[in-house]
């Protein structure tokens, strides 16, 4: 595969004990851990923040390489913010699902709204999360930002 090509890591087992190999060699107290799905471990419902909303039995669409980091930051006492996509703020009935969820301190944040371009009020809007990280202090929010 290309993954395995591009990275040397032929399945899930490979990816995890890379994942964990790399956060056991950080020397920091922050952390930001970016993917392009969320870990496993937040999508029992159709409505949770990677929950699989085109299944009709709904269940959890999360990758348990990035759980497994995840709890390995946690072991380590890091502050940790998650960031992945994937699964969309809508839901095919048209629920939405939190954009962030907190758990045992570790932020988990999903930006991806669809469309992120869309038709306000007077003008078109264009969605963001900001992170802004000040010294000590992370903040996260909506962004809305018009257009035009």
């Amino acid at each position: 595969s290309e993954v395995s090509r591009a990275y040397g890591i032929a399945n899930m087992e490979e990816s995890t004990e890379r994942l964990i190999s790399l956060l056991d060699a950080v020397d920091t107290e922050r952390l930001l851990l970016v993917g392009h799905n969320g870990p496993l471990g937040l999508g029992d419902r159709k409505t949770d923040i990677w929950g699989a909303d085109f299944l009709p039995e709904g269940g959890d669409w999360g990758d348990p390489d990035l759980a497994a980091a995840v709890v390995r930051a946690e072991e380590r006492g890091l502050q940790t913010i998650v960031v992945a996509g994937h699964m969309h703020q809508r839901t095919k009935s048209g629920e939405l699902w939190p954009w962030r969820v907190v758990r045992n301190g570790v932020e988990f944040v999903n930006p991806a709204r669809v469309p992120r371009i869309y038709a306000g009020d007077a003008y078109e809007v264009r969605y963001h999360i900001a992170l802004e990280i000040d010294g000590e202090e992370a903040t996260l929010r909506e962004v809305a930002w018009p257009s035009g």
